[in-house]
């Protein structure tokens, strides 16, 4: 699905496997975010987003490729179940994942009135992408950093 850039250029996810390396960091950062989590609570878990790093800048083909990648990832990494993959700690993992190499990953917190339930996901210029676009419709955003 393509999005608008700030620019008003498209921008598409280009889907490509991910390598077993990145599948395995992926887990790991995913069981971080749940130890911050739990440790430290949301705050802690807002904050690491919000002042993650750059440490690398990419072409926007590169983007293209890492945001496909990081998404195979997590959805590999979940299917591992090695640790209890909450929304939240999907959300947070794929977005600092993400803007360690500049690509402005934003995690959005929604609620459903009823029956009542909450859920968290990342998007990129608008796209969702740890979650199937269709899904999230149902909720309402509370929140997003």
């Amino acid at each position: 699905m393509n999005r608008e850039l700030a620019s008003g250029a498209m921008f598409r996810v280009e889907q490509q496997g991910a390598g077993v390396g990145l599948v395995i960091g992926v887990t790991l950062v995913i069981a971080a975010v749940g130890c911050v989590i739990r440790l430290f609570g949301f705050r802690a878990a807002r904050a690491f987003v919000e002042h993650t790093p750059v440490v690398r800048k990419l072409d926007e083909a590169s983007r293209r490729l890492m945001v496909g990648r990081v998404q195979v990832a997590i959805a590999w990494a979940q299917g591992f179940r090695l640790t209890p993959a909450m929304c939240l700690r999907r959300a947070v993992a794929a977005a600092v994942l993400l803007r360690l190499v500049d690509i402005p990953a934003v995690v959005v917190i929604g609620i459903q009135r009823l029956p009542f339930a909450a859920h968290a996901w990342t998007e990129v210029y608008g796209q969702v992408i740890t979650e199937r676009e269709g899904w999230v419709h149902d909720y309402q955003i509370i929140d997003s950093f």
